[in-house]
């Protein structure tokens, strides 16, 4: 089943409609702690900051990470000047400790890249994932060249 949204495919497993979902925390969160859902594991790389009980995948035994990632985005063309100015206040309000307590509260751990680092981490993330659903048989998109 395709769903629109993570918000969607969590209501479909709390209903019963499918079987289980894979999904961030702010997503989930709210079924689980509302009790619609039960947490099995997560397939981030480390164990939940706010579900430090919930092992992952991998402590699991089984060969499955996906990070989540979100990032700010310009318009291509955007002048220098300006993406330095966007990366700096970004890089201000990620430091910020009443901003990080605020995302962790919904079960998000921020961490502030460039845009640099951040493009090497989201092809690396796409390659790797690419692999693993390629392992299981599923349809992939196309290459990603840089």
């Amino acid at each position: 089943m395709l769903y629109k949204s993570g918000t969607e495919s969590v209501t479909a497993a709390a209903s019963g409609a499918v079987a289980a979902a894979v999904q961030t925390p702010p997503e989930i969160n709210p079924q689980v702690d509302g009790g619609k859902v039960r947490m099995l594991a997560s397939v981030s790389p480390n164990r939940w900051s706010d579900r430090p009980d919930i092992p992952t995948m991998k402590e699991l035994g089984y060969d499955v990470e996906i990070e989540s990632w979100m990032s700010l985005a310009a318009p291509l063309g955007t002048p220098v000047n300006i993406q330095k100015r966007l990366s700096d206040a970004l890089a201000a309000v990620v430091s910020n400790p009443q901003y990080q307590a605020e995302l962790n509260k919904i079960g998000l751990d921020p961490v502030y890249m460039t845009g640099a680092e951040y493009q090497q981490k989201a092809l690396q993330g796409y390659k790797d994932m690419r692999k693993q659903l390629g392992a299981i048989g599923q349809t992939l998109a196309p290459e990603i060249q840089q």
